[in-house]
């Protein structure tokens, strides 16, 4: 008889404290559910290839240490980016910088940190180098634009201009404003 009254004194005793608890509890504390912003992906020491719906040939080749999407807009940040772009020229282009940047829905890839291009693969037909803080390609139109200061160096030739537009198909290039010129003998 007395395990009885044993067992109904703690079942008694955890009854009372069970609901003192819920009767003092702080409801101001709240238990957050939100789970961390997550990346649509994440790829390290990544290739991405486009190809030319028409010939099925790589229009550009694009190598990244880090490649990251926004779940919540769709764009996708690049660091430590090299380009092969060949676009629908013979001449393909290799293009480095620090960052890049592709919008959601877009054929635009902005390039920023250090921007390098060059021609790419053993005979150039244009010797050159070009460096600015910025550019932007448009994959669709394959056009390139750069805003701020451009360096282009072909040879002993150096060209400085702000702002500058290039037409990848025809291979022409348009040197906006401040265009300074040092040309020297070889």
């Amino acid at each position: 008889m007395k395990w009885r009254v044993v067992i109904g004194t703690a079942i008694g005793a955890v009854l009372f404290a069970g609901y003192s608890v819920l009767k003092h509890r702080d409801d101001s504390i709240a238990v957050s559910t939100d789970i961390p912003q997550q990346p649509g992906y994440y790829l390290k020491d990544a290739t991405l290839i486009k190809t030319d719906v028409n010939s099925g040939l790589a229009a550009w080749r694009l190598h990244a240490a880090s490649i990251t999407r926004n779940p919540n807009d769709d764009s996708v940040s690049l660091e430590q980016v090299n380009l092969i772009y060949t676009g629908t020229t013979a001449t393909a282009w290799l293009l480095t910088s620090q960052y890049g940047y592709i919008p959601s829905d877009s054929h635009t890839v902005n390039f920023s940190g250090a921007v390098h291009v060059e021609p790419h693969g053993d005979n150039p037909t244009m010797p050159m180098t070009l460096q600015t803080d910025a550019l932007s390609i448009d994959t669709q139109s394959n056009l390139a634009t750069a805003p701020g200061k451009v360096t282009i160096q072909m040879n002993q030739q150096r060209l400085t201009a702000v702002g500058l537009k290039a037409d990848l198909q025809r291979q022409t290039v348009r040197l906006l404003t401040q265009v300074h010129g040092e040309f020297r003998n070889q």
